[in-house]
This record gives structure tokens, sequence and C-alpha cells, in this order.
């Protein structure tokens, strides 16, 4: 079968992709540091609930274990960024402070 100007058509091959390095920290449970800077704010003024910190999240444009770990969470009030890691760590079985950053 020839192209429009009577050439043999070719199927284009796939092109290698270029070799992008894997990075292991995509998929990484957020850090204190992380989670402070995404909803940190919504405690500013008054306790925040399961809700504001997930509409604080999607405003900083989080990663999805953002997500996945402010949904982990128990429904109540926090009052502080501190109450929220305390709360994790007592939902994961793991002491607070081992992936403070």
């Amino acid at each position: 079968m020839n192209n429009i100007l009577g050439e043999p058509h070719t199927v284009p091959t796939p092109r290698s992709a270029p070799s992008i390095p894997h990075r292991r920290d995509h998929c990484a449970e957020p850090t204190l540091a992380e989670l402070r800077d995404c909803v940190g704010d919504v405690f500013l003024h008054r306790p925040a609930t399961k809700s504001d910190m997930l509409n604080a999240a999607l405003g900083c444009a989080a990663r999805p274990e953002v997500f996945a770990t402010i949904n982990r969470l128990p429904e109540r009030r926090y009052t502080s960024l501190a109450d929220v890691w305390s709360s994790l760590a007592r939902t994961d079985g793991r002491a607070g402070g081992d992936k403070e950053a």
C-alpha cells in the first residue's frame, strides 16, 4: 500500500519512552510538615472538621496521599494539627513522631 506520494506506507513503530527515574516518595505518606502546609490554616480561628481539612487540601492541590490520610481520621472536631497527628498515630497504631519533618 502506498501513501499519497506513492511511497510505500510504513507503520510507525513506538519509540521507547525516555527513562524516568522512579520516585519512591511519590506515594509516601504525608509528613507533618506537608499536612501543616496544606491544612494548617483551618485551625487559625476555630476547631476544624474532616470536611474543613479536605476543602483546604483541595485548595492547595494536595497529593492524593494527603486526602487519603485525612479520610482515615475519625469524624470529630480537631483543635490543632497536633491533635490531628495524634489521632492519626492512634488510628494507624504508630507512635505519632515517626514521620515528622
